[in-house]
């Protein structure tokens, strides 16, 4: 059996599927696993053994041409690179890059015969979502959404493997071309990525400045290494301490490879988000995650055991003092008295434990009901009882009006009370966020509804709207009480 892993996506998303194809060449040794990157982020399969064949889109510009859908004949390197890989004849293709764009790819790869699990395209071109694990990523995850399940685990969903502790294993040869190039490491410091993929996820330098002198009073013994790329240099320059000597300057100075001795080596990391919180839990280093809300921290943060996520809005929201305070009590073995969220104790779903927030989860409960079979969570809400009786009302006329034109008296569906019920759903998504799950599950559905024959895309759809009904059965019937119908106005 030959499988194909696509992962076109950054460092940090590569790194999070190192568990996966561990998890998944455990179980199947006998498979010839290939994957395929970008060329700019091959450092991140290195040492990621179970990989017999590693493939790269040649160069940035392939990658924009597949990504942006480009309507300009490819190149004559780009068509041999997807010919070559069509040669292969794969048993199965997974997309883990979960881009709609990078499908293209994915079905120019593959054969007929070819399993496809994550994004790929029909025969008309339109986007095809195979499986319901990649359902769940595309309605459900991403900034300002309720998704509650690491990246990472839903990568393992998609390939259908489990994960186990040894899964996150990283070779001693890879932490061994570190310590050769860095030998003589502070005895006793924390590794301090100032770095981030983007702008948005930078602290300035006078914000680390306050952070490391505060950390450097209470902990006097304590030396700091910064970590960052080229571009992070003169950022790098510009952070001062009290004590200059506790100061190690790496930035622009390590390899990929490089950082792996450094983390691990180190009391903990301190980062922003970015892939160095992704090698912290490849190694279980703890890691303190200065995150924003730029990502979504549930999705990407860290998963090495007592790591933190300290949240704020923005870097320029950044509250300084409350870092600070949590950093202190960490390194100290004291509880942190600001809000944070941290790592669960064998958790193989939510991730964190939230403390000292305000936790409104009945989103996260509803997706979990839809896509999990947990119960539904209790609606203690007027308006989201109105939400969703409103679209129950609109929906049984779409069923009364499908079933009409399955019985044959209709000889065409009357579009209008589809478009109505379309129009509402619209309506209530920016209006009410509580039925937002409902209405992205829904949405999702009706995407991976395929170019079938007319029957078969009219059952679909009609198994679609009754699903939907019976979702929203579970709360129409719901009562209140006068008491909560006043507290309510």
């Amino acid at each position: 059996m030959k499988v194909l892993i696509i992962q076109l996506a950054r460092l940090g998303d590569n790194y999070q599927v190192w568990p996966v194809v561990k998890s998944f060449k455990r179980n199947n040794p006998d498979v010839e696993l290939h994957y395929l990157c970008r060329s700019s982020f091959r450092g991140a399969i290195t040492g990621l053994d179970e990989v017999d064949r590693l493939w790269e889109l040649s160069s940035a510009d392939h990658v924009d041409h597949v990504l942006n859908c480009s309507d300009e004949k490819l190149t004559d390197k780009m068509e041999r690179q997807i010919q070559d890989l069509k040669t292969e004849k794969y048993d199965q293709v997974v997309n883990l890059t979960f881009s709609p764009l990078s499908s293209y790819l994915t079905e120019a790869i593959s054969n007929e015969d070819t399993k496809v699990l994550g994004y790929t395209r029909h025969e008309d071109g339109y986007l095809d979502i195979p499986d319901d694990a990649s359902a769940l990523f595309f309605g459900q995850l991403g900034v300002g959404k309720f998704n509650r399940i690491h990246i990472t685990r839903l990568f393992s969903a998609v390939m259908g493997v489990d994960l186990l502790e040894e899964d996150w294993q990283v070779p001693g040869s890879i932490l061994a071309k570190g310590a050769l190039r860095f030998p003589n490491l502070p005895e006793n410091y924390l590794a301090i990525h100032i770095g981030g993929s983007t702008n948005n996820k930078l602290l300035s330098a006078k914000q680390w400045s306050a952070i490391l002198d505060s950390v450097h009073k209470h902990n006097k013994d304590l030396s700091f290494v910064l970590l960052g790329s080229q571009k992070e240099r003169d950022l790098a320059s510009a952070i001062t301490i009290q004590n200059p000597e506790r100061l190690l300057n790496l930035a622009g100075d390590t390899e990929v490879d490089d950082l792996f001795h450094i983390i691990k080596h180190s009391r903990l990391l301190i980062a922003p988000d970015s892939s160095l919180v992704h090698i912290s839990s490849l190694l279980n280093k703890q890691c303190i995650n200065l995150s924003f809300a730029s990502v979504n921290f549930w999705e990407t943060g860290p998963l090495a055991q007592n790591s933190y996520v300290l949240w704020n809005k923005s870097p320029l929201h950044f509250d300084t003092d409350s870092a600070m305070s949590a950093i202190n009590s960490i390194l100290s073995n004291e509880p942190v008295q600001v809000r944070h969220a941290k790592v669960k104790e064998n958790s193989s779903l939510e991730a964190y434990e939230l403390i000292g927030y305000d936790d409104r989860d009945f989103e996260w409960n509803l997706i979990k009901a839809i896509y999990l079979g947990h119960e539904f969570p209790i609606l203690d809400d007027l308006d989201v009882y109105q939400a969703f009786k409103q679209l129950a009302e609109l929906t049984d006329m779409a069923i009364r009006d499908l079933e009409m034109v399955r019985s044959g008296q209709f000889q065409n569906m009357n579009l209008e009370i589809i478009s109505n019920v379309e129009k509402l759903v619209e309506t209530l998504e920016k209006l009410v966020p509580q039925v937002r799950p409902i209405i992205w599950w829904f949405n999702t559905e009706k995407i991976r509804v395929g170019p079938w024959s007319d029957q078969k895309v009219f059952d679909r759809n009609f198994d679609i709207y009754t699903q939907l009904r019976t979702l929203l059965a579970i709360y129409v019937g719901t009562s209140f009480t006068h008491s909560q119908i006043v507290e309510q106005k």
